[in-house]
């Protein structure tokens, strides 16, 4: 048990000593895309801004995705976003096969997969 609770320890201090060293890292992406950026996830940055939604215009759909349940979820810009969630002034209202609703300050409106 003493033998385990040492090793413990000493993983500890380098775990520490190691995040210690990458804290002063920062990444050069030479003009291209970071990798360690996640493409799903964050809000989405235009010329270097962050994009506010507060009308449809701010809006990109991108995407329904569908878990192993039959959960879905929609892809809108770059923020992956279930039933009933909120960003910004955009509240998810459904999610189907084809598309969104979505409300934005009040107003309805429909994204779909495909334009017909």
């Amino acid at each position: 048990m003493k033998k385990l609770y040492i090793l413990i320890c000493l993983q500890m201090i380098v775990v520490n000593c190691f995040a210690q060293q990458m804290k002063d890292y920062e990444y050069d992406s030479h003009g291209k895309r970071d990798p360690f950026v996640p493409l799903v996830g964050n809000q989405q940055i235009q010329d270097g801004e962050t994009i506010i939604i507060m009308a449809i215009e701010d809006v990109t759909f991108q995407g329904v995705a569908m878990d192993a349940k039959g959960n879905r979820t929609a892809i809108i810009n770059g923020q992956v976003l279930k039933e009933g969630s909120k960003v910004d002034a955009l509240a998810v209202e459904k999610i189907d096969d084809d598309g969104a609703t979505v409300t934005i300050q009040g107003k309805e409106y429909r994204l779909d997969l495909y334009e017909y």
